[in-house]
């Protein structure tokens, strides 16, 4: 559908706070290319499930980050993608 969005939201202390909505490309082909970027960039996988682990240098200090692929709203066909910074 061409009136699509894809809404990124920010989790901060529990507080989900929309942070931009893209609109000039399509949520599922988004959601793929994002997907498909993951599993090509430096990552450790843990075997069993959809979380990887991708770790970048960002101002001097390696930051590890958790990626997920889980269900989103009420409908099977939406999928959120979630990146967690650990400590």
């Amino acid at each position: 559908k061409s009136d699509e969005k894809a809404e990124v939201y920010t989790l901060i202390k529990s507080a989900l706070n929309p942070w931009c909505v893209i609109d000039h490309i399509p949520p599922k082909l988004l959601m793929s290319t994002l997907k498909s970027a993951i599993i090509r960039a430096d990552i450790s996988i843990e075997e069993g499930n959809e979380h990887h682990v991708i770790e970048r240098w960002i101002d001097g200090k390696l930051v590890r980050f958790r990626a997920s692929v889980v269900p989103a709203g009420k409908k099977l066909d939406r999928e959120a993608l979630v990146f967690r910074a650990l400590k």
